[in-house]
Formats: structure tokens, C-alpha cells, sequence
């Protein structure tokens, strides 16, 4: 099998870039340009969370128009999609709430929140950028006259980048529609498959390369919660509506294969499935071998189309976006995790092992002997550095150049859970590591202990 994408869409896999504010800091005044006729703009020692000041911010006598109102400036890239989040404490406000607004070729507020005087509030959400330089507001939105010679902070601005990691190595990053909610995945373990609220939730993944020209397939664990509706949980799309795949729980519980090229339905494999009236976790797996279309549903063959509609999948879908968690027609209410895309037909027996390795916790124990004699390391998360036998080595080491099957037990925060990463590719050969979760998930395959 070939992988083109693995999004794993567990919390730690998603991450953030670089910070995007050039004025967040409150260090000058010119960090902050307001807009109105702010009485008063001034540092304070009052804190959210980091520095050494916030902005004090004190509206005009009439407490009118767009008073209060203070632009962050960021550099953006259209079309990937970006978290804001910034923190405000009311003083002495009387009717206010506080907005995120984003003029992205027109203004859109992505969050709002009253005012609460005397404590921080986080204002928080996600835009895609439309132009690379959107004007981005904090916004104290009930400027009357109430709010005359009133005063609050604003501190901690942040703009960045998020995207759930391609854990295939490829580089396929998927990029949420809103900041993601987590849930427990089909091994009971929490934080492990992220939420689709059966509206705007989606995750999207722009011209994934690497698929094939011949062969395909796409594996998934999902968890349907609403039984009875339309459920749209994966598309690959070509351009216009011309050319796509759908994969969906339709509202009489059936798995539907969808395949349109050309204006003309070309498969539309529709299987009966018991299994999916249900609100549990099901394993599905769809694939086409350029001679059949195949649906497998918790490792079992459920159906197959044979003939010349079944390579159309393949032989006329090259996809400039695939999407999950919904289609242009319907919205998923449920759960995803675990999601593969691959440019090779998977074996019944690799189906299997994709099934079993994902269902449990651990299905194959470790026999190897495992000494932990040396000191722990005090860093969080710790390092603790083993050789292709997993024998003990000592402690991470910057200096020490990482090799083929070297392996590193890593250990979470809580102390309650330990990882092994056992390297795929000659690592740091130019001794120069990184501490970076991002960087090691590129190149180090997990295995649970």
C-alpha cells in the first residue's frame, strides 16, 4: 500500500503555525492603532497571561461610533484557515459586548462576548483568509453613551495558522472550517477523533498528491449520531461538480458509494448495513483495484461492483480537494478518526491489520527487554532514549545522531501513559534535533505500550 494522507484528527495531531500578530505585544503605541477617538491609550501592569503589560483603552467623553475598536495587523495566506484569540477585562463598562471581527472582503465576526468587568475574557475563532492582509478587530461593540469615560484592557493577541498534521510524511495537511471539539475514538480513549456538528464543521485537504492513476482506496472510523438523516462524511472532488467521489450514510442507514464523472453517475454502490443503525463505531473501508469498486464495513466484505464504472474512480478523479466531515449536498453528525487515503489497492489481510491495529489498544505486546535503570528526565514531555532492541541508552541527547530503527519511549505529562517512536528514516543525520512533536510525528511511526 501507498499512503497519500493519514489525518488521525486526535488533538495532538493538530497543530499551529508560526504567530501571524506584528502588533501584539503592547509594547508601542503604534502596536495598536485604534479607530475612534479613544480618550485615553495607555499601558497597564494588569495581565492575561504573558508579558509584563496589557492596553488600557478608556473611551471618549460621548462613548459613540466605532470608539474602542483596535486593528491587528497580520500577514496571511488566502485560503488556509487561521485562529484568532484574543483576552479582554472590563472595568467599569456598563453595556458592552466585546467581538472578534474580520473584514475578509467583508466584515464577519467570528466570536463575541459580553463584558464582564473585573475578569479576563477570551475571545476566540477561525477565518479563511481571503486576502493576505484582512483587517482584523478587537471591538468594544456597545459604545453609548453609557460607556462614556469607561475603560477596559486588551492584552495576548495571537493569529495563527492551524492544520491537523498529514501523518503520512506527505505533507497533505488538512485544515479545519472551525476550531475543532475532541471526543473519545472507538478505543475508549478521550481526545482521540474530533466532532462534526452536522453544519459548518470540515476538515479540507487542497490538491492531495500522490494519488494514482489505477488504483485507490479510503479507510475511516466513524460514529454516527444521527441515525435516520443524510450523512455526507467524505468527498473527493475534481474542479466543479463534475467529477466526484461520495462516500455516505444515507437517511435509511445504507452505505452509498457515489461516483459522478461527467455529468453521468457512473457507480452508485448502495449496500444495506445493519451494523450502521447503530451509534457505535464502525470501521469503513472503500477501495477500487481497476477492476472492481469494493465496500468493507468493520473488516468485512460487504459489496462489490465489477465492470468498466468501476475504474472510474480513479481513472477520471484527480482530486483538487478532499473533504471531510461533509459534501456539498449533505453535513455529517457524528464522529471521524483515523482517516487514510492511499494510491494502492490495500490486501484483504492489510485491511485486516489496518481493522485490528486500530480497534485495540495495543494488540501486539513488546517482548523486548526494557531496562530503565538511567535517570528520567525532568523535561515534559520526557525522552528517554533506547537502540533498535529498545535496550537503554540514556537520555534524549541533542548531540546524538539518529539512525535507522532507533527508537525513543516517550512519556506523557501525567506520567500515566507511555509512547514508543521507532524511526521509519535516518534522523538528524546532521546532529542538529528538534524538540518539535510536529517534526518527530514526521518520521517516527507510534506504537502504544
Amino acid at each position: 500500500m501507498s499512503l497519500v494522507g493519514k489525518w488521525l484528527l486526535t488533538k495532538d495531531s493538530l497543530f499551529s503555525g508560526a504567530e501571524k500578530v506584528v502588533n501584539g505585544n503592547n509594547a508601542l503605541d503604534s502596536d495598536w492603532p485604534g479607530v475612534g477617538t479613544e480618550a485615553a491609550n495607555v499601558w497597564s501592569t494588569e495581565q492575561a497571561h504573558s508579558g509584563t503589560h496589557s492596553r488600557k483603552i478608556t473611551l471618549d467623553g460621548l462613548g459613540t461610533g466605532f470608539a474602542g475598536a483596535y486593528q491587528i495587523e497580520a500577514d496571511l495566506t488566502i485560503g488556509n484557515s487561521y485562529y484568532c484569540e484574543a483576552w479582554y477585562y472590563g472595568l467599569d463598562m456598563v453595556v458592552s459586548t466585546f467581538s472578534f471581527t474580520v473584514n475578509n472582503g467583508g466584515f464577519v465576526s467570528i466570536d463575541s462576548e459580553a463584558v464582564s468587568n473585573g475578569a479576563w475574557i477570551k475571545l476566540s475563532g477561525i477565518f479563511v483568509a481571503a486576502t493576505t492582509t484582512p483587517t482584523i478587530y478587537l471591538v468594544n461593540g456597545a459604545t453609548s453613551a453609557f460607556n462614556a469615560n469607561k475603560s477596559f484592557y486588551i492584552d495576548d493577541a495571537s493569529v495563527k495558522e492551524i492544520y491537523f498534521e498529514d501523518a503520512s510524511g506527505n505533507g497533505n495537511n488538512g485544515v479545519p472550517v472551525n476550531y475543532p471539539t475532541f471526543t473519545t475514538n472507538q478505543q475508549a480513549r478521550a481526545d482521540r477523533a474530533t466532532v462534526f456538528d452536522g453544519s459548518t464543521d470540515k476538515v479540507t485537504i487542497t490538491s492531495p498528491a500522490g494519488l494514482s492513476s489505477t488504483q485507490g482506496a479510503i479507510s475511516l472510523w466513524a460514529r454516527f449520531s444521527a441515525l435516520g438523516s443524510n450523512n455526507d462524511f467524505l468527498e473527493l472532488k475534481e474542479g466543479a461538480f463534475d467529477n466526484f467521489l461520495l462516500l455516505r450514510k444515507t437517511n435509511e442507514n445504507k452505505i452509498q458509494l457515489f461516483i459522478y464523472e461527467g455529468g453521468v453517475s457512473k457507480i452508485n454502490l448502495l449496500i444495506w448495513v445493519p451494523l450502521i443503525s447503530d451509534t457505535n463505531w464502525h470501521h469503513i473501508l472503500v477501495l477500487q483495484d481497476g477492476v472492481s469498486a469494493k465496500v468493507y464495513i468493520d473488516n468485512v466484505l460487504m459489496s462489490t461492483v465489477t465492470g468498466t464504472n468501476s475504474t472510474y474512480w480513479t481513472n477520471h478523479i484527480t482530486a483538487d480537494l478532499f473533504t471531510i466531515g461533509q459534501s456539498a449536498l449533505n453535513k455529517m453528525t457524528g464522529d471521524i478518526c483515523n482517516v487514510e487515503l492511499y494510491s494502492a489497492t490495500p490486501t484483504p489481510a492489510e485491511i485486516a491489520n489496518i481493522y485490528n491495529s486500530e480497534l485495540f489498544w495495543n494488540p501486539v505486546a513488546l517482548t523486548a527487554s526494557m531496562n530503565f535503570s538511567g535517570s528520567i528526565s525532568i523535561r515534559n514531555p520526557n525522552w528517554l532514549l533506547l537502540d533498535d532492541s529498545l535496550a537503554w541508552m540514556g537520555e534524549w541527547d541533542e548531540t546524538y545522531t539518529y539512525g535507522l530503527y532507533d527508537a525513543v519511549l516517550y512519556k506523557t505529562g501525567d506520567g500515566e501513559e507511555w509512547h514508543v517512536f521507532v524511526s521509519k528514516t535516518i534522523h538528524n543525520t546532521g546532529n542538529n534535533p528538534t524538540t518539535s512533536p510536529a517534526y518527530w510525528r514526521r518520521y517516527y511511526q507510534e506504537q502504544f505500550l
